[in-house]
């Protein structure tokens, strides 16, 4: 059976969201912004946003963490050029993505394994899902654009590897913190 989560838990998990948007929105905008490549912010900010995502995650072991998580990152999304998506689909994109996540990590039982496993196939559910509604709604992808095509496969490629360097240091944050007061509260 599912547990229920306390007040603290969900307050602390959408804080864990609201972290992620702002470290996507001071990391990759500007990044992007400055360079001129597309999804170059993206793959670095996915650094830290993997890591805020594993230690919220960690601290809050129950179904519906990452799903929580990745909702609040949406909805805050709907205002920012994050993904150009237009705003309903970025929140449904990112729930679904975070309900995926929380899937694999329940068939792995909150495993190490389980958790680095889940990020980086939640991340390739949003890379799938990301295109294909690109190509829905005719928005131009960066194979589309000239010059760009190596992008296609670089930027997905990075981003997950990024992405597991950033579940290695929520793993090694939450050891640390692990044992202080407040997360021992969090936990049940």
């Amino acid at each position: 059976m599912l547990k229920r989560f306390t007040t603290q838990q969900l307050i602390f998990l959408t804080i864990m969201g609201a972290v992620m948007f702002v470290v996507d929105w001071f990391i990759a905008s500007p990044l992007t912004a400055a360079t001129g490549i597309s999804g170059i912010g993206g793959m670095v900010s996915t650094l830290f946003w993997a890591t805020a995502v594993a230690f919220g995650a960690l601290v809050v072991r129950k179904f519906g963490s990452f799903t929580l998580m990745h909702f609040i990152y949406g909805f805050l999304t709907i205002f920012a050029p994050i993904t150009f998506l237009p705003s309903i689909f970025k929140v449904v994109l990112f729930t679904l993505m975070g309900l995926v996540t929380d899937l694999i990590v329940l068939a792995f039982k909150y495993s190490k394994v389980g958790y680095y496993t889940s990020l980086i196939l939640g991340h390739i559910f949003f890379f799938v899902g990301a295109f294909l509604l690109y190509t829905l709604l005719g928005i131009p992808t960066t194979s589309q654009i000239e010059g760009a095509e190596y992008l296609i496969v670089v930027i997905p490629l990075v981003t997950l590897v990024a992405c597991g360097f950033g579940v290695l240091f929520g793993y090694v944050l939450y050891n640390k913190f692990k044992s202080r007061g407040a997360i021992k509260q969090l936990q049940d």
